[in-house]
């Protein structure tokens, strides 16, 4: 498989890759996972991690997922998206997003202040 954007946030992108998105006869082959890979394990993974709270334990499914699909899944990265992101130097409270954040960068807005 090749690396493809797919303009979709983590949780979402992890899903494209899940059983149930494979196209076929039953979605009228409108799947989002389109090489067609299909693990159990994964999809187990996937429903858990999206439904996991304790950055802990989503960190731990995060390395699960990660390593399950560079051993099963063939993958050549053909581009990186980079989103930067710009701020005034008046908003304080901003800070990078720890390891167990999806990238999300306003995880922690409710600290933000503008000055």
């Amino acid at each position: 498989m090749y690396g493809q954007t797919t303009g979709l946030d983590e949780t979402n992108q992890l899903a494209s890759l899940t059983t149930v998105q494979v196209g076929g006869p039953q979605n009228r082959w409108s799947g989002r996972n389109r090489q067609g890979w299909s693990n159990g394990e994964f999809d187990r993974l996937v429903e858990t991690f999206n439904s996991t709270l304790e950055p802990e334990r989503r960190i731990d499914m995060r390395a699960r997922i990660g390593g399950l699909l560079s051993e099963e899944l063939l993958s050549i990265m053909m581009h990186f998206n980079l989103n930067p992101v710009v701020f005034v130097s008046a908003l304080k409270g901003l800070v990078e997003p720890a390891a167990s954040a999806t990238g999300n960068t306003a995880w922690n807005i409710q600290e933000w202040e503008l000055r």
